[in-house]
């Protein structure tokens, strides 16, 4: 498929959606002289909404990086710019 073939197929799908997200992860390329090959995971959501609405949200936390004790730098530096 090419690049233009790609897009074309795109053109005649993604607009008929609400809303779309994709993610990329983590990219690998192969190389093979002149040529080079990159694939990636793709994580890809697609949405046609109607009429819903969130009522309630839950988060997972799975990952977290950093220095926690910023958390509380944060609340009070928030206090006093609110």
């Amino acid at each position: 498929m090419t690049p233009e073939d790609l897009i074309a197929g795109w053109k005649g799908i993604v607009p008929g959606f609400d809303t779309t997200w994709h993610e990329l992860g983590a990219v690998e390329v192969t190389i093979s002289g002149a040529d080079a090959t990159a694939t990636a995971p793709v994580d890809a959501r697609h949405w046609i909404d109607g009429d819903w609405r969130v009522t309630r949200m839950e988060l997972e936390m799975v990952h977290e990086t950093g220095d926690r004790a910023l958390v509380t730098t944060a609340m009070e530096r928030a206090g006093q710019n609110g």
